[in-house]
C-alpha cells in the first residue's frame, strides 16, 4: 500500500500487480488491488490476470468489482442483458451480476514480446506492454502494434546491488539519464513506461521525487491529475455500451 501511495504521489498513470502459476507464493494479484483500491484516489491500478485457467465470467466480474468496488453491486432488472455467446473455446449465457464498471470498460493490457502477442494486442488491447532495447526498436515495434499504447519496460537500477534478471532493457546511471533515454524512446513512438524498480521502494522514491520533478520541468509530464480513471489519464475513449438502445 505504501508503495502505491507513493507512484500516486509522483502523479504516475498505474501500478501493475503480478501473478502467475508458478510456485513463487503471491498473493492473487486482482485481491491485492481491491485491496488497495480504496486507499488511493486516483492512480491506476492494472492487476495480471490468468486468463487461460479462469471462466471468462468470472474474470468480467472481477474486474468490474474492481473497477466499481467502493460502491457495492446491485442490479436493475430492466437493463439485464443475457449474453448468449458461443465461442471455439468457451461459452457464457450470462448475464453478469455485477453492475456496468465506471469506465464502461476497463482498459485492456497484453505483455508482448513478438509478432504473435503484437497481433494480439493489434486486436484486443487498449495498452501493450513492450521490451526493447533501443530507440530503433522502439519505431519497429510501433509499427507492429499501431493503434495500441506502446508502453516500453524499463527496468531502473538507481543504486549498487544486484539487478534482478529481465527481459526488458535495464537501466543503470541517475535520474537525469533516465530523462533523456524516456523522451528519446518518446520520440521514436513510445506512449509511455513501464519503470520497473530494482529495488523498491529506494528506486520508486527516485523515480517519484527526483524523475518527475525533471520531467515536469521539461513540460512533458502532468503536475497534477486531470482524470479520475486510468482511461481518463491515457485519453482514451469511453466504449459505447454494445446493449443500450
Amino acid at each position: 500500500m505504501d508503495l502505491v501511495r507513493e507512484a500516486e504521489h509522483g502523479l504516475l498513470d498505474f501500478v501493475t500487480f503480478e501473478d502467475d502459476l508458478g510456485p513463487v507464493g503471491r498473493l492473487d494479484a486482482v485481491l491485492v488491488a481491491a485491496r488497495v483500491a480504496p486507499l488511493t484516489s486516483r492512480i491506476g491500478l492494472v492487476p495480471t490476470i490468468i486468463a487461460a485457467h479462469t471462466e471468462p465470467f468470472h474474470l468480467s466480474k472481477a474486474i468490474a468489482t474492481l473497477d466499481y468496488v467502493a460502491t457495492g453491486r446491485f442490479i436493475d432488472r430492466d437493463k439485464l442483458h443475457h449474453i448468449d455467446f458461443v465461442g471455439e473455446r468457451f461459452s457464457v449465457k450470462g448475464p453478469s451480476i455485477t453492475p456496468r464498471p465506471p469506465q464502461d470498460q476497463p482498459p485492456v493490457a497484453v505483455l508482448s514480446h513478438g509478432p504473435a502477442v503484437h497481433a494480439l494486442a493489434r486486436r484486443s488491447a487498449d495498452i501493450v506492454f513492450t521490451t526493447p532495447h533501443s530507440a530503433a526498436e522502439v519505431r519497429s515495434i510501433g509499427a507492429e502494434v499501431e493503434g495500441v499504447l506502446q508502453f516500453a519496460d524499463v527496468l531502473v537500477d538507481f543504486g549498487p546491488g544486484n539487478t534482478p534478471a529481465s527481459d526488458a532493457f535495464t537501466y543503470r546511471g541517475g535520474p537525469a539519464g533516465l530523462v533523456e533515454l524516456l523522451l528519446d524512446w518518446h520520440a521514436a513512438g513510445a506512449f509511455g513506461f513501464r519503470l520497473r524498480p530494482a529495488a523498491l521502494p529506494e528506486d520508486l522514491r527516485v523515480i517519484t521525487r527526483e524523475v518527475v520533478p525533471l520531467l515536469q520541468e521539461r513540460g512533458v509530464f502532468r503536475t497534477g491529475y486531470t482524470a479520475s480513471t486510468l482511461r481518463g489519464h491515457l485519453g482514451l475513449p469511453r466504449p459505447a455500451n454494445r446493449c443500450a438502445a
